[in-house]
């Protein structure tokens, strides 16, 4: 069991922590059931809500003449089963369900308003696979994974969203691999999310990389990689659109870096290529 409080950043316009928006969350877990040989369960339960300071309860009473009930609140379910021995590997697989305010959504944390809105009601379910398998032993592996999610927003500014991808990568000795990656994304919006047209988006992807790394299998650390990556997406959906604020909208699939995007507005494919290193610690 966890709580977890988070709160706005520490500005000079206000100093205090109970003068910013903080967002409380409550996690319950019930992980390594037995079910199964090999199989175990994980249970989850999380609830959520965000509260406001009390000059901005004041400003939405006073000013905008609403009635802001302490705050957006929502919870999720998780049911999450991991099986080991799995060709070699293993493989998870989850279905989680959420109401309301523990929906993110915009960027936004836990119940936090967002687009101008004081709250959020709807709710979301999600589907997804995960896994890692031996194709050949010691020789040819593969990383895979597919999600599907139904953000179903009572004001219309939820999405239907879709993505897969799988990984093989062929060892030719202890140190040196090949990977190559092939991932798509679809993206069904609702008729109210800003910056999106009325048709649907999606991006296909494919990667080669030439990898070094401290032994044989994918998870292994550190590595390091050469890699290059083209991607094929249909017309507007990585336009860089901006809310009247200049926020980027969060289902936007615009890209950029530091400020800078690689591809123009009306490009529909594109190619990065570069180093990359990964390291971690830990057992």
């Amino acid at each position: 069991m966890a709580w977890v409080r988070s709160s706005g950043a520490d500005v000079d316009y206000l100093p205090d922590e109970d003068q910013r928006l903080s967002d409380d969350t409550i996690d319950v877990r019930w992980t390594d059931i037995p079910v199964n040989p090999g199989g175990s369960l994980q249970l989850g339960i999380d609830y959520g809500r965000s509260s406001l300071p009390d000059w901005k309860k004041d400003y939405y009473d006073n000013v905008q003449n609403v009635d802001y009930d302490e705050g957006d609140k929502g919870w999720m379910g998780t049911i999450e089963h991991t099986q080991s021995d799995w060709f070699g590997g293993t493989n998870t697989v989850a279905l989680q369900y959420a109401t309301d305010g523990i929906i993110t959504r915009d960027g936004n944390a836990v119940g936090r308003p967002a687009g101008g809105r004081l709250s959020q009601d709807g709710d979301m379910w999600r589907i997804l696979d995960q896994g890692h398998i031996w194709l050949v032993q010691d020789k040819l592996d593969m990383l895979y994974t597919a999600i599907y999610e139904n953000k179903d927003m009572d004001d219309n500014t939820g999405r239907k969203w879709f993505s897969a991808g799988v990984r093989p990568v062929y060892y030719w000795n202890d140190i040196m691999s090949t990977a190559v990656e092939l991932g798509y994304d679809h993206i069904e919006p609702q008729s109210d999310v800003s910056s999106y047209s009325d048709s649907d988006h999606h991006l296909t992807k494919l990667t080669i990389a030439q990898q070094w790394s401290a032994g044989r299998g994918a998870m292994i650390r550190p590595t390091i990689r050469l890699f290059a990556t083209y991607a094929k997406w249909n017309g507007d959906a990585y336009q860089e659109q901006l809310s009247q604020d200049n926020y980027r909208q969060a289902h936007s699939l615009a890209t950029g870096a530091g400020g800078s995007n690689n591809v123009d507005f009306n490009d529909t494919d594109g190619l990065t290529f570069g180093a990359q290193m990964e390291v971690w610690w830990g057992s």
